[in-house]
Formats: structure tokens, C-alpha cells, sequence
């Protein structure tokens, strides 16, 4: 079939158009627009509608025309003859530019004058072609897309009015407008878009909506799907519905529930009686964790014999262990941290190990008789079984224990000896505690230790600089010997010396954690007697050391921690504390960026010599115009110190006190 293309456009009274054999159109090299992008989309949209726009072409001496604007159309019906779709050499509509017209200026004009279509329009389009009757397959046969893209922008096209706008006003991304589309409620999206407004930190993320609209839905990552199988859950009659802008397991969500239940339920009552057939008087499933239902049960773990691990199994364990320790070795020897291929190895040969250390439980035929196994789902739906569950009454073994043998002995030493008490060593062996009652007594000790501590606060908070401070000033220093339940990041420790080092925030904060650190005791095991013989001052100060070692704003491509509140506390200005550099900065940026700071920071217009310079040159020069300006990248800059255009000193380094040791009353 000869397709006749025609240009449906008006026409320009600047220029002739003139049909042009395809033959005779060949591409101009260089055309300002390098994204080829979206050729096929383009085929299928001339062979459905013909040519909407036609080709800007300048003659040359040779009888040919060079096309300045419409390269990709070009293409498109190029592919659409070697495919032979178009058949023959066929007429192509042009506008005629005069030989000496500047190219450059028509192919720029053409490009940005032209105004790109939202796409909330083309999804809108595409919405009201679906009404009319179109089957979205045709819909994308004949815009070149595939269906499965059709049925998003239809998705999108159903989105509340409201997040619509939001999304035409650039107020939110086109991700998060997909997001709103895991559910159909439009009051549960617009409540959703609401909430985000007042708590942006909380909605950050497209995902953190997506989860806020889905919390109340079941997908195909539950425990239970995974368990019995989306497969089993299908053939079942199970219905579910998708959400097209996720791909993993949480874009399909589960409709029937009951059925899903009952599934997993005849599955799990499969599994319990293979348990009840090895001789156990019961089997109990909990969906929370084991070790929550057995306490809110009051069942208490038996004790058992484990099978001994074979020779064959401990020469493995043996083989793990030392490769583990060749990869720590040679880290060490070399100086340097570990590669992610070095880490995941190590982390494999751990899983490895543990798995083998896993002993058979052997348990006696009375055992199971008392006795019972508690049963879950993990998150990947695999079953956790975990045998010898008692009442506290049954829970320790038939056979006596060292404290029943001690008590045995005391109660003979009692009664022979009327009211003289044996030896007190021998009373607390006697003594036969329950595992709920050790619970409850050291719970009745830490709000009594609680309560104490209110009274002393200065024991307080040597108690918190031993905890916070104790992790920088000590190698290996974990705080596990205390029952302060204080959780510290790496903060600053984790940056690396090699990036950071020579700046003046980490020259600074490392001159003073030096200073600590030679004032401290050396051995670890005398830093808490220390701390409780300084004075109130020190230890705030030694505090915030500590404390400011905890600090991480880092941010990659997820999120940034929330840093403001604390940098407006301080009053810190970060042009007081980074320069910009050719090395630090400009020559990891484009050209545009450098471009963009040197009119920021000197308030003047990019010069033509600038504009041309190539990408190290103008670092260079980038460095120099903003050198004495203050400028600083947009992510340093606080909200504070734009607000009021005065940047206020930091107030800087916190040294410890020279002062005489005083001992705190306890």
C-alpha cells in the first residue's frame, strides 16, 4: 500500500511547503536535539494518523534537501519503507527554508518554542479514547506503546481531581501521582495528600504513600500467600487486583481473604499433625513471633539432649571458619575496609556456619507427652517449629537438677538439725526459680533503679556520657555492660578519612576527640569509676562530644535525616565551614551547574568565554569567581540563614574543662 503523508498543520506564511520524494530528504548532523527516543511511538503514530507535523528542509546544490527540524519523524518513515509499511518513495510535506538560513536557530527555535504536553493531558486523551469504545490494545497499537502502558496512563487518568492538580501544578512528582493510584478511594487519596502536606518528612517518598494507602491490604508478600502459593491461591478460585506501578509481590493485592485463610489454615493443620505424630501432646500456631506467644502463654523451654555433630560437620565448620579468618587477615594486612564481595562472602560463610551448628533435639517419649511445639510463619512464609514447650510445672525434666539435689540436701539439713540454718551457699542453690518469676523480679528491679535515678542526676548522666561518649573515645566499646538501653549510630565514625580529611569539620572534631581521648583513662574498664569523679561541666562537655559524634545527616539518593532543627539550635553557617573547590565540587558537576554558581555567586552574566570553556577549565574558573563570595551548593545552604541573610559564626569546638577532679556523691 502507497501511504499518501500529509503535513495537518497551517501554513507558515515565512515558509513554502512543498512535497519532497522521501528519497531526496536525508538528516542534517547537527541537529541540537540528541534524544532519538520514542521512534517506534512515532511510526505507529503516522500509519494511524499521518504526518501531524511536517518537516522544516533547506535545499542544497545537489538536488537534495537537508532536514534542520524533524529528524526523528524522518527516521520514523525511513524505518516505516525498509519495513515496508510505506511502499514506494513517497511524498513527504515539507516547509522550504531559503539555502542560506541559519540552521541552528530553526532546529532551536523548533525544539524549545514548542510546548511539551503534560502528561496528565495525554493520560486524560487516552481515558476518553477507552470510553468511546477503544480496547486499549488497539489504544496502543496505534501510538506505538505497549498495552500494559495504556492501562497505566487509564490508571492515572482516574486519580481524584485534586491529586490531578497537584500534579499539573508541580507539587507532586508524576511517581507520587502513581502512588495515589494503589487504591480507587478518592477520599483515602485526598486524605492521604493532605496529611502529607502537614508532615512532609513522614511522605517523603512515593512508597511511604503507597504503603499509607495499602496498610489494610493483603498482597502477594504476605507470610500466608507465600506459604500456600499464589499458584494454589489462584487455581482456588482466589481473586486479586494489581497495582501497575509496582512490580514486585506488594503490587498484587489479595481480594478473597477468607479463602486465603482457609487455605493456609488446612496447610498448617497438615503440618501440625505430622508434629502430633511424633508423639507431642499438643501444637500451637501463633502469627506473632514464638518466643511473645510462649510468654503470654507462661510456657517455659524444656531442656533436652542435642544431637552430637558428626567429624564430617566439624571439619566443615573448621574449613568456614578459617576462610573467614584468611578474608580478616588479609583486610587487616592491607589496611583497608572491606569490599561488598568480601562482605557478603563473610556474611554467607556465617549463615553457612550457624546452619551447621544446628544439633537434632532429642527428646524422650515422656518429654513429648508433657509438652507441646509452638509454630509460625517468618516473613518469606517458611514454617519456624519450635519443640519442648511446658507449663512451668512440667518444664524442667523428670531427671533431678543440681538445685532440686541442693534442696534436697537442705531440707535433710533442716530437719536434722531443727532451727539451725545451713550454710547460705548452699540456700541459694536450693532455691528454684521460674523463668516468669526471674522476669518478674528483675522487672520490679529496673523500675526500682528507675525511680532511684530520678533522685540523682548527676549519676544520671555520668551513667549517659559513660554509654554515648564511651563509644568514641574506645575501640571496641559496645556499652553492653551497662543496662542504660541507649541506642548510638556511627555518626562522623562512619565517614571516610581519605574524603573528609583536611576539611575543617573534621579537622576540628577529631583535634578535640584526640584531647579526650589523652585525658580519659586508658583501659575502658576504668572509664565508668572516672566518669563518676568529674564534675557536672566536664561531663556536659565530654556530653556533647559524644553527642556530636552521633550526628549523621549523610543522605545518598533515599532519604536525608532531618537536620534544621538542630542547625538552628546551633546557629552554624556552612559557608563558615565548606569552600567550594574545583577538586570538592565543580569538577564533579556539569558545566551547566558550574555555570549556574558563577551567576549566583557574583550576581553577573555568564561571559561567552566562559560559556565555551571546557569542563575542567571552567571548574577552575569556577573556583576562582566564587572564592571570598561566600557561595555555597544549594544542599548546604539551612533554612534559617537564608531566611535571615545573616549567617551567624559557629560557636566551635568544645574542649574539655582542665579542671580538678570532683567526685560525685552517689
Amino acid at each position: 500500500m502507497n501511504l499518501k503523508v500529509k503535513a495537518i498543520e497551517p501554513q507558515s506564511p515565512q515558509a513554502d511547503i512543498t512535497p519532497i520524494p522521501l528519497s531526496k530528504l536525508k538528516a542534517w548532523d547537527g541537529n541540537p536535539r540528541k534524544n532519538q527516543n520514542g521512534i517506534e511511538e512515532l511510526e505507529a503514530s503516522i500509519m494511524a494518523h499521518g504526518l501531524l507535523q511536517a518537516l522544516i528542509a533547506r535545499p542544497e546544490k545537489d538536488g537534495s534537501f537537508t532536514v534542520v527540524a524533524g529528524g526523528r519523524r524522518l527516521r520514523a518513515l525511513q524505518n516505516l519503507v525498509e519495513k515496508e509499511k510505506l511502499q514506494g518513495d513517497p511524498d513527504i510535506e515539507c516547509h522550504i527554508v531559503k539555502p542560506d538560513a541559519d540552521a541552528l536557530e530553526i532546529a532551536l527555535a523548533e525544539n524549545t518554542i514548542r510546548a511539551a504536553m503534560h502528561p496528565a493531558d495525554q493520560f486524560e486523551a487516552f481515558h476518553n479514547l477507552a470510553k468511546s469504545g477503544t480496547p486499549a490494545a488497539d489504544i496502543g497499537a496505534r501510538f506505538g506503546v505497549s498495552e500494559n502502558t495504556v492501562l497505566r496512563y487509564l490508571r492515572l487518568a482516574t486519580l481524584s481531581p485534586k491529586i490531578i492538580e497537584a500534579w499539573r501544578e508541580d507539587k507532586i512528582t508524576m511517581e507520587k501521582a502513581q502512588a495515589y493510584a494503589a487504591t480507587d478511594d478518592h477520599e483515602k487519596q485526598e486524605e492521604i495528600f493532605e496529611e502529607s502536606k502537614r508532615f512532609q518528612w513522614r511522605y517523603e517518598d512515593a512508597d511511604d504513600i503507597r504503603q499509607a494507602l495499602t496498610e489494610e491490604k493483603v498482597t502477594a508478600a504476605d507470610p500466608r500467600v507465600k506459604f500456600i502459593g499464589l499458584e494454589a491461591y489462584r487455581a482456588a478460585g482466589g481473586k486479586e487486583a494489581r497495582d501497575l506501578f509496582t512490580e514486585n509481590d506488594k503490587g498484587i493485592f489479595i481480594l478473597d481473604v477468607d479463602l486465603l485463610d482457609s487455605l493456609a489454615g488446612q496447610k498448617i493443620e497438615e503440618e501440625k499433625q505430622k508434629l502430633l505424630d511424633e508423639g507431642w501432646a499438643w501444637v500451637h500456631y501463633t502469627s506473632h513471633s514464638i518466643w511473645r506467644y510462649a510468654n503470654d502463654q507462661k510456657l517455659e523451654r524444656g531442656e533436652c539432649k542435642k544431637e552430637p555433630l558428626s567429624t564430617e560437620v566439624q571439619e566443615k565448620i573448621a574449613m568456614l571458619e578459617g576462610l573467614a579468618q584468611s578474608i580478616e587477615d588479609k583486610v587487616e594486612q592491607e589496611d583497608r575496609d572491606l569490599t561488598d564481595e568480601e562482605e557478603n562472602q563473610l556474611d554467607e560463610i556465617e549463615d553457612q556456619t550457624f546452619n551447621l551448628r544446628i544439633r537434632r533435639e532429642i527428646w524422650s517419649d515422656k518429654r513429648k507427652a508433657d509438652g507441646g511445639v509452638i509454630i509460625t510463619l517468618d516473613r518469606d512464609g517458611r514454617l519456624e517449629i519450635e519443640r519442648g514447650y511446658f507449663s512451668p510445672k512440667t518444664a524442667k525434666s523428670s531427671k533431678p537438677t543440681t538445685k532440686k539435689k541442693a534442696a534436697g540436701k537442705v531440707e535433710e539439713a533442716l530437719k536434722k538439725d531443727g532451727d539451725k540454718m545451713p550454710a547460705a551457699k548452699n540456700l541459694e542453690e536450693a532455691v528454684v526459680l521460674t523463668q516468669a518469676l526471674v522476669k518478674d523480679l528483675t522487672g520490679y528491679k529496673t523500675a526500682s533503679l528507675a525511680a532511684a535515678t530520678l533522685e540523682k542526676p548527676d549519676i544520671a548522666l555520668a551513667a549517659a556520657v559513660h554509654v554515648i561518649a564511651g563509644r568514641i573515645l574506645y575501640d571496641g566499646y559496645s556499652g553492653m555492660d551497662t543496662c542504660l538501653n541507649i541506642q548510638v549510630g556511627h555518626g562522623i565514625l562512619s565517614l571516610e578519612k581519605k574524603t573528609f580529611a583536611g576539611s575543617r569539620g573534621w579537622d576540628e572534631f577529631n583535634q578535640v576527640l584526640a584531647e579526650w581521648k589523652e585525658k580519659a583513662p586508658d583501659k575502658k574498664s576504668e572509664f565508668w569509676s572516672w566518669c563518676l569523679e568529674q564534675d557536672r561541666e566536664t561531663l556536659v562537655s565530654l556530653l556533647a562530644i559524644g553527642i556530636a559524634g552521633t550526628i549523621e545527616a549523610v543522605a545518598d539518593t533515599g532519604k536525608a535525616r532531618p537536620d534544621n532543627m538542630l542547625a538552628e539550635a546551633i546557629g552554624i553557617d556552612l559557608a563558615d565551614w565548606f569552600t567550594p573547590t574545583a577538586d570538592n565540587y565543580f569538577s564533579q558537576i556539569n558545566k551547566l551547574g558550574g555555570l549556574v554558581a558563577i551567576k549566583e555567586a557574583t550576581g553577573k552574566a555568564i561571559t561567552p568565554a566562559q560559556e565555551k570553556m571546557k569542563k575542567d577549565a571552567l571548574a577552575e574558573e569556577a573556583e576562582r569567581q566564587v572564592a571570598g563570595t561566600r557561595w555555597i551548593p544549594s544542599m548546604l545552604r539551612l533554612k534559617h540563614t537564608e531566611e535571615t541573610k545573616q549567617p551567624q559564626k559557629s560557636k566551635g569546638k568544645t574542649k574539655p574543662k582542665k579542671t580538678a577532679k570532683k567526685k560525685t556523691a552517689a
